[in-house]
C-alpha cells in the first residue's frame, strides 16, 4: 500500500518513513502543498500523513483541495475518501477536537513512542473489524461531520445506512428496522431536527430499545436534558474526540451485539421449551378406563414444561396404578427429570408394587442429576378396595371416608428419589376403602401456594377443599378445589407447578 507522508521537516519526514516501511508499506514524502498535490495526484496513495503546522489552516487548506481533486476522478459517491492522518506536537484539545472535523482518520502527537505510527495506520488501513456484523444509521446533513463519523465506524467493521436529516432517517429506520443496532443523530438538521427524529424512532417497536446518541454543539443543560428526555442514549458535543467517540460508541455497539445474541439465545431457548413440552405432553399415558375407578387431574406447569409428573396405568391383575412426583427446580432442567421418570414408569413392569416402582425410580435417577431430586408417591387400588400407598419425601395423600372425616395417609417413606446413592428400601402402608372414598394425590404446589400476607395455603385448609368437595363428580371436586386455592391466595401467583390426583372407589 502507498502512503504520501507531508511535512515540512526533513528530519520528521525521515522518521515517519522509517516507521511506516517498517510495516511494508511504500513511503512517497512530500514538503509543500504544491509538491503533496502532484504526488497526491500520481500515486493516488491509500492514506496521506499531515504535519498541523502552528494553527492547522495551511494544511485545512491543502486537505480541501485533496477532496476536491479527489471528486474530479468521478468516484462513486458512496465511495470512502482516503484518509488522512494528522501528526502535531501541539497539545490543545481545541485544536485536535477541529482537526478531527475537519475529516482527519486520526491525530497522533509527536514525539510518538516506536510502533504508535504503525499500529495507527494499520488500523485505519487494515481494519480488525472489532464489531463486524453491527448495523449503524447515521444521520448528519454536514457532509463533513458525516464522512469523520462514517470512516471511523467502517474501520471498526460496521455496516453503515446514511442519512442527510430526519424525514430521509426516518424512511431508511421503518425499511431496515430489524437491521439496525444503534443510530447516530446530528442535532440541527433541515427539517426535523435530532431530536424530534429521535422520539419519532422510539415509536417504532424495533428501535424501542437500540441505542441512539445525539451529537450537538449546544451546551445549555436544559437543551442536553431535553435530548434524554427524547430518548436518546447518549450525547456528545461538538467538536468531540475520536478516541472518546470511539470508546463511547464501542460500548453502545458491544451492548447492541449482546443485546442481539441474547434475543438469538433466548429465541432458541423458546424453540427448545416448545419441544420439551411436546416431547414431556407426548411422554404421558391416557388415562385408563376403570370399573372401580374414576380419576380427575389437575395439571398446571408454571413455565409450559413441568417439574411435576403423574402417571395412570392398569396392572395386570386389573389394579389402578397411580403415581405423582415433583422434581426439584423448574423449567427445562426438572422436566428432563421427570420425562425420565415417565419413560422409567411405561418401560416397568406393569404389577410392581407401589414400594417395588419407587426403589427401581430410585436406582435409575440417583447420581445422574447431581443436587437434584425427585418426591415421588405410588398408590395401587385394586377392585376389592384394597389401597396400597409409598411416599418417597412427598406430601402424604389425604384420604375422603364415607363419615365425612379426611385422613393423612401417612407411610414411613425413605427420601427423595435420587437424594442419595443408598437403596431406598420403600415402606408400603395399606387401608381398605368403601365405595365412593377418595384419595387424593398432590404437590406441594398446592399447600404451598402463596396468600396474601407472605403465608401459604397449608395442609389444613387443602383438607377442608377437599371435604367441601364430596358431593361433586370427580372432575367438578378437584376443579372447585384449585379454584378455592387461588381464591384464597387472593391474586398472588403460585410459583411453583400445581398438580392433583383425585381418585374415588366405585
Amino acid at each position: 500500500m502507498k502512503i504520501l507522508v507531508v511535512d515540512d521537516s526533513p528530519v520528521a519526514r525521515r522518521m515517519i518513513r522509517w516507521e511506516l516501511e517498517r510495516g511494508g508499506y511504500a513511503v512517497q514524502e512530500a514538503s509543500g502543498e504544491e509538491d503533496a498535490l502532484a504526488h497526491f495526484a500520481h500515486l493516488r496513495p491509500q492514506m496521506v500523513t499531515l504535519d498541523l503546522g502552528q494553527d492547522g489552516s495551511a494544511r485545512f487548506a491543502l486537505l480541501e483541495k485533496i477532496r476536491t481533486l479527489e471528486s474530479s476522478w468521478g468516484m462513486s459517491p458512496d465511495r470512502v475518501d482516503t484518509p488522512v492522518v494528522f501528526i502535531t506536537g501541539q497539545q490543545s484539545e481545541a485544536l485536535r477536537g477541529k482537526v478531527m472535523m475537519k475529516g482527519a482518520a486520526a491525530v497522533i502527537s509527536k514525539p510518538f513512542a516506536p510502533g504508535k505510527l504503525l499500529e495507527e495506520v494499520e488500523g485505519i488501513l487494515e481494519p480488525l473489524g472489532l464489531w463486524r456484523g453491527i448495523t449503524v444509521l447515521l444521520v448528519d446533513d454536514s457532509n463533513i461531520s458525516r464522512r469523520v463519523m462514517a470512516e471511523t465506524l467502517r474501520k471498526l467493521g460496521v455496516q453503515l445506512f446514511e442519512a442527510r436529516d430526519g424525514d430521509e432517517a426516518l424512511i431508511l429506520a421503518q425499511e431496515h428496522a430489524t437491521k439496525l443496532d444503534m443510530v447516530i443523530l446530528d442535532q440541527y438538521m433541515p427539517v426535523l431536527n435530532g431530536d424530534r427524529t429521535c422520539r419519532r424512532m422510539r415509536e417504532i417497536p424495533e428501535l424501542k430499545n437500540i441505542p441512539i446518541t445525539i451529537i450537538s454543539a449546544e451546551d445549555n443543560r436544559n437543551a442536553i436534558s431535553g435530548f434524554y428526555e427524547a430518548g436518546a442514549t447518549d450525547y456528545f458535543s461538538k467538536p468531540f474526540l475520536l478516541d472518546e467517540f470511539v470508546a463511547r460508541t464501542g460500548a453502545h455497539l458491544r451492548v447492541a451485539a449482546l443485546t442481539r445474541s441474547l434475543a438469538a439465545w433466548k429465541s432458541q431457548m423458546e424453540e427448545h421449551l416448545h419441544l420439551a413440552v411436546e416431547v414431556q405432553q407426548a411422554a404421558v399415558r391416557k388415562m385408563p378406563a376403570l370399573a372401580h375407578a374414576q380419576v380427575g387431574i389437575v395439571y398446571q406447569p408454571q413455565q409450559g414444561v413441568s417439574g411435576d409428573v403423574y402417571d395412570c396405568s392398569v396392572t395386570a391383575q386389573g389394579d389402578l396404578s397411580a403415581f405423582l412426583g415433583d422434581a426439584t427446580g423448574h423449567g427445562v432442567d426438572a422436566a428432563l427429570m421427570t420425562t425420565m421418570v415417565l419413560a422409567t414408569l411405561a418401560s416397568s413392569e406393569t404389577e410392581a408394587s407401589p414400594a417395588k416402582s419407587l426403589e427401581h425410580l430410585h436406582t435409575v435417577l440417583k447420581g445422574r442429576f447431581r443436587d437434584r431430586f425427585v418426591t415421588a408417591c405410588s398408590l395401587c387400588l385394586s377392585p376389592t378396595g384394597r389401597l396400597t400407598v409409598a411416599s418417597a419425601g412427598h406430601p402424604p395423600p389425604l384420604l375422603l371416608r364415607a363419615n365425612g372425616k379426611v385422613e393423612l395417609l401417612e407411610s414411613d417413606g425413605g427420601p427423595p428419589l435420587g437424594m442419595f446413592p443408598a437403596p431406598l428400601n420403600a415402606k408400603e402402608h395399606s387401608v381398605s376403602l368403601e365405595k365412593g372414598e377418595r384419595v387424593l394425590l398432590y404437590s406441594d404446589g398446592l399447600t404451598e401456594h402463596p396468600t396474601p400476607g407472605g403465608g401459604q395455603f397449608g395442609q389444613e385448609r387443602l383438607m377442608g377443599a377437599f371435604l367441601r368437595s364430596a358431593a361433586l363428580p370427580v372432575e367438578d371436586a378437584i376443579e372447585v378445589m384449585i379454584r378455592e386455592v387461588c381464591s384464597a391466595a387472593g391474586g398472588e401467583v403460585s410459583t411453583d407447578d400445581v398438580t392433583a390426583l383425585l381418585i374415588s372407589y366405585c
